[in-house]
């Protein structure tokens, strides 16, 4: 399945990474089986599958996929999420001019000295931090408990002139960190309190963006969970080969609708339905011309036609 997905990625960034602001995360997909890189994942809506991590657009469109395949003894200097985001980053860099685009990642990648290296590299990049990973930028904070006590909305921060780390008391404490992003200017957030009405709380800038740009991965779950194929197989790669064909889908259909304005857009349905018929129409001269044996071919028949059936 590597090469497969080593394809699919040259062909996601055949026309550059055009996205400003790009968020990474993890993506599971379904499989039920039995194979040693299979994951299990408490409280994720998919919690048996494959691991693949991924680089998205704020629309859901995927830039580049890795399947995890377990530890990598090569380099074991580097924590999993440092090494996952230097890999996606690789993509922009040969794509891109890295000073056009901004990432965001959750506190499973994010680290003070991931964040430091990007600012070498002169890449922004901002996420969730946790509270063991600031590189001692916890200790000069305010304590959680006292922040508390001060109510929603207080934060505070701290910079050693490369790396930016911010406190902020919501329904919990959450801490950030950024090489480019601080807190100003300081927004006002509408918070429901019990017993009262809506209230205005202060959120740093840092957390605006963020909650505006992070969500890229899982609008594409949510893409590709809307019309998964589910044609059941028995062997171990089937899942990944149909998430790849599904995974080509939305893609296709983040350009389409990035080309077409919004009058002329077709909706994501309409234009799965459109394109089945349409291979199925070429069939006979993909089979013969192009694919050489039709097995590639009779698979896709197979996705397609499955999706004209079940999505009546």
């Amino acid at each position: 399945m590597l090469p497969l997905y080593d394809s699919l990625n040259k062909n996601l960034v055949q026309f550059g990474v055009w996205h400003h602001s790009l968020s990474i995360d993890e993506s599971m997909v379904p499989y039920f089986g039995r194979h040693s890189i299979k994951m299990f994942i408490r409280g994720k809506p998919i919690r048996f599958g494959y691991k693949i991590w991924c680089l998205c657009g704020p629309d859901g469109f995927p830039y580049n996929l890795k399947i995890y395949t377990g530890k990598d003894e090569q380099d074991v200097k580097q924590s999993l999420g440092s090494r996952v985001v230097n890999h996606m980053t690789e993509v922009i860099e040969k794509n891109s001019q890295v000073k056009h685009h901004q990432l965001f990642f959750d506190n499973f990648f994010t680290s003070h000295g991931l964040i430091q290296s990007l600012a070498e590299r002169q890449m922004r990049a901002a996420g969730t931090v946790r509270e063991n990973r600031t590189n001692g930028a916890n200790a000069k904070l305010i304590d959680n408990k006292k922040l508390k006590k001060k109510g929603r909305g207080h934060f505070d921060f701290v910079c050693d002139g490369q790396v930016y780390v911010v406190k902020w008391n919501d329904n919990s404490i959450v801490t950030m960190a950024s090489n480019y992003l601080t807190h100003e200017p300081v927004l006002q957030a509408t918070r429901r309190v019990k017993g009262n009405s809506n209230v205005s709380v202060q959120q740093p800038f840092i957390v605006r963006q963020y909650n505006m740009w992070m969500g890229g991965v899982d609008l594409m779950d949510r893409l590709l969970s809307s019309y998964r194929p589910m044609i059941r197989g028995k062997k171990w790669w089937w899942p990944l080969f149909l998430n790849a064909l599904n995974v080509s889908i939305v893609a296709a259909w983040r350009i389409h609708c990035a080309v077409n304005d919004a009058a002329h857009a077709m909706d994501h349905l309409s234009f799965r339905r459109n394109l089945a018929v349409c291979l199925l129409k070429a069939g006979p001269q993909l089979e013969r011309h192009q694919i050489g044996g039709g097995i590639r071919l009779i698979y896709l028949k197979l996705y397609v036609t499955t999706e004209l059936i079940t999505t009546e």
